[in-house]
């Protein structure tokens, strides 16, 4: 979480018990995020798979798409021009993006996926446009497929200024009584309200403070209960930026190679970072299925090396 939403989020409970003390009203919780979105299309020899992680976010979220392109091994195909440089992907904006090399599957077809990270431009229903995919075999003939648009309601996180504030009726007020003013007991419920809201706000900022960028380690998080193929298509480009945002070092490509590269020496001098890419890399290219159990332990592996980073930033 970032500090301007953490600050946001303070001030609300701030007023929601403060409020609370002195109406008893009733706070509305948000409602709950929608599923994902799966759109498809195929031809002969080319198929096209656009995974959108969610239907429904907020302004405050980011919008995460996955491109999957499985062709025949006699079509060259030509993936769509989306990244940072083109801007925007239908309403949103392209904030980031990463193509993984292509493979081969255990059908003898190859697979080609690019990982997109949108953000949205403002409130109300977004659309993620649809995709052309075009494959062309050695005569020069084509085939072409085109997913379908999904649509994306962006809710707003500013505060809903819908609820008015009355007075209490005259018969209604409570009824002072043992002499202990209403107002002394009102103030003491306030400053343990803003003491509370302090010590949230301080370890907010020494968390962000052992992290970097709140937004980096909730993609890193978000990943831990994600589907296994989830995983392993976004972990090295997570961590990278995780460990990058830590160090303070720039990186030219966001994987393990430009990882080492921008830490000018071997990746070893970070205890168990290694062998943590070791098993990543083998997982990755392994030619069988991917057992769930080696994922999750490559996940808990990267959790350690990052947490131990974090916890030596501050001592």
């Amino acid at each position: 979480m970032m500090r301007g939403d953490v600050i946001h989020w303070v001030l609300r409970i701030l007023f929601a018990a403060a409020f609370t003390a002195f109406v008893g009203c009733e706070q509305k919780t948000a409602p709950t995020k929608g599923g994902g979105v799966l759109r498809e299309a195929s031809v002969e020899g080319l198929h096209l798979s656009v995974h959108v992680a969610s239907d429904k976010i907020t302004t405050s979220e980011m919008l995460r798409v996955e491109v999957v392109v499985r062709s025949a091994e006699s079509l060259k195909v030509t993936m769509p021009e989306l990244n940072e440089s083109t801007g925007k992907w239908g309403d949103f904006l392209v904030f980031e993006s990463r193509t993984s090399p292509a493979r081969l599957d255990e059908e003898g077809m190859v697979v080609q996926s690019s990982i997109y990270i949108l953000e949205p431009d403002i409130p109300g229903v977004s659309m993620v446009t649809g995709l052309t995919v075009t494959g062309d075999d050695a005569s020069g003939k084509s085939v072409k497929v085109t997913s379908q648009p999904v649509a994306v309601k962006v809710a707003s996180v500013l505060v809903n200024g819908e609820n008015n504030i009355q007075d209490i009726a005259p018969n209604d007020r409570v009824v002072e009584q043992d002499g202990s003013p209403r107002w002394q007991i009102a103030l003491v419920i306030f400053n343990v309200t803003v003491v509370i809201g302090l010590i949230l706000l301080w370890l907010s900022r020494k968390r962000n403070k052992k992290i970097g960028d709140g937004r980096l380690y909730q993609d890193f998080e978000n990943l831990k209960t994600a589907p296994v193929v989830e995983v392993m298509s976004g972990i090295e480009r997570v961590v990278c930026r995780v460990l990058a945002q830590q160090w303070g070092i720039k990186l030219t490509k966001v994987d393990f190679a430009g990882l080492r590269e921008a830490l000018g020496g071997p990746i070893t001098q970070v205890a168990g970072l290694g062998d943590a890419i070791a098993s990543y890399e083998r997982i990755q290219y392994a030619r069988r299925t991917v057992d769930e159990s080696e994922v999750r332990g490559l996940y808990t592996h990267f959790e350690s090396i990052i947490n131990q980073q974090a916890k030596e930033m501050v001592t």
